[in-house]
């Protein structure tokens, strides 16, 4: 029995003693797409299941109805997804693992936060459609096929923190055009780049030195003296008006320095716009007046400094719209209703701010287009921001009289004719409008006729009347003996004779 005690006192112990070591273990824990790892106050990205194309990665996620701090991206914990396009990396990340975002087949965009302190080896390898890569952060090492087989990767940008690149790093990277680089650089390992970019300078931030590519490694040079400066290209805008401010867009000035065994003049360059001091002769910006002016760019390293002028032409402003005012109105300017506005013969005069004025004839807007209902009717006549109106009449369009285009197929009845009334058919009867258009009625059962009584009408030629929308028309009928009429009309009358 007391041995049975001594063990379970042991076992309590031990358990006593491993209770905290497995209460450090991360937990997985599944919350949306995102498979963490679950510590006490902080996650780790384990997975992602998800396929946003444009995904922005949350700074907290909450666990269990506790809001818990995203610190990591694990180990492969995107790799692999050929959903994502963009991905942002929120501040609260400090570390990216081990082939974090491999083979992200379309990722083409990638915001690295400035908390970052390590990137895990081959972390962005084989995102083929990756452009950019910028790693201002905390981060001293890019490692091993960081960005290994970029191929589309272009611009790459490192921070004042990143000391080294190791081998493989942006191997197959053969779209790269320009990489930033910071002043503590200090080691490049051989390899981590393609051989094609030996001889490459690479111009680093805020400083006048850069690194070279060689077969033998890397290292950081320091250019010799600065020798002088060149504009290599002026502005694209060199000709200006009064208000208009000074541009720089496509200045390039160029660092010449006294490189040792060149001839003066013709050492090692380095485009320095972005350390230029620029200034113009006149203070004022935008330009008041008008002149010739010159533009001084000065730059100076630690051992000397050098200025160039070049010219920007200011003319005085072109004056300004004021007013317009229509000068003479259109041809026509009566209408009917459902018509089109008609400009022909419009023209409007425009007053300038120098008080000059001109003519327009095109250009302008005019508006309503279409007058629908009757009255006297504003029109508003638009250029550049500024209006001016005339006035238009629009009449109704009504019908003005009714035109038998075609008579009935039947104008000649029998007399004591039993059939009905008058027989339209085959009439073909016109509206005619205020406006001088023409429409054909096609629902005579509307038309109101009045005529002969064919049954009693004694034998003749009689008017029938057709009425519509308070217009009439009229078309002449007949009403005769049959032959047969005829023969006992003689037959009746050669009797009371005889």
């Amino acid at each position: 029995m007391k041995m049975y005690k001594k063990i379970l006192v042991l076992l309590i112990l031990l358990a006593l003693v491993l209770l905290p070591a497995v209460g450090a273990y991360a937990a997985d824990v599944t919350v949306g797409d995102y498979v963490l790892d679950d510590f006490d106050t902080a996650v780790r990205i384990k997975e992602y299941k998800g396929s946003e194309a444009n995904l922005v990665i949350p700074s907290t996620i909450n666990v269990g109805g506790v809001d818990k701090t995203v610190v990591e991206i694990g180990t492969d914990a995107f790799a692999g997804n050929d959903a994502l396009q963009t991905v942002t990396i929120p501040g609260t990340v400090e570390n990216i693992g081990r082939g974090a975002f491999f083979n992200c087949g379309n990722l083409t965009s990638v915001v690295i936060p400035a908390s970052l302190k390590t990137l895990g080896v081959g972390a962005f390898m084989d995102c083929v459609n990756l452009r950019t890569v910028s790693v201002v952060s905390d981060v001293s090492a890019i490692p091993v096929d960081a960005f290994n087989s970029c191929e589309k990767l272009r611009e790459i940008t490192l921070g004042e923190n990143v000391t080294s690149i190791a081998a493989g790093a942006f191997v197959e990277c053969a779209s790269i055009e320009t990489i930033t680089v910071g002043g503590n650089l200090a080691s490049i390992a051989p390899g981590a780049f393609d051989d094609e970019f030996f001889g490459v300078f690479i111009c680093p931030v805020n400083s006048p030195s850069y690194v070279y590519l060689n077969s033998l490694g890397y290292t950081t040079r320091v250019l010799e003296p600065l020798y002088d400066i060149e504009i290599a290209s002026t502005p694209a805008k060199m000709t200006y008006q009064v208000g208009e401010s000074l541009e720089l867009t496509g200045l390039t000035v160029m660092a010449i320095y006294d490189t040792a065994g060149a001839l003066p003049g013709e050492g090692e360059r380095l485009d320095v716009t972005a350390l230029c001091d620029i200034r113009c002769e006149v203070a004022s910006n935008p330009f008041t007046a008008a002149g010739r002016y010159s533009v001084s760019v000065s730059y100076e390293d630690d051992s000397f400094g050098y200025s160039k002028l070049f010219y920007v032409t200011v003319s005085d402003a072109a004056p300004v719209i004021t007013s317009i005012a229509v000068k003479t109105n259109p041809a026509k300017t009566v209408y009917f209703a459902g018509e089109t506005l008609n400009t022909a013969g419009l023209s409007i005069t425009v007053n300038y701010s120098d008080g000059s004025s001109e003519t327009k004839t095109t250009g302008f807007t005019a508006s309503p287009q279409t007058l629908n209902t009757a009255g006297t009717k504003t029109i508003t006549v638009g250029y550049e921001g500024f209006n001016a109106t005339f006035t238009v009449t629009v009449k109704e369009n009504v019908v003005e009289r009714l035109i038998i285009s075609n008579p009935p197929n039947v104008t000649e009845y029998r007399y004591k004719y039993k059939g009905g009334g008058i027989n339209l058919a085959g009439l073909v009867l016109i509206k005619e409008y205020s406006d001088g258009s023409r429409v054909p009625v096609t629902d005579l059962s509307s038309v109101t006729v009045s005529g002969p009584n064919l049954s009693s009408a004694r034998r003749g030629t009689y008017p029938v009347t057709l009425t519509l929308e308070g217009k009439t028309a009229s078309f002449n009928v007949t009403i005769k003996y049959l032959w047969w009429q005829w023969l006992i009309m003689v037959v009746l009358f050669g009797w009371v004779w005889y």
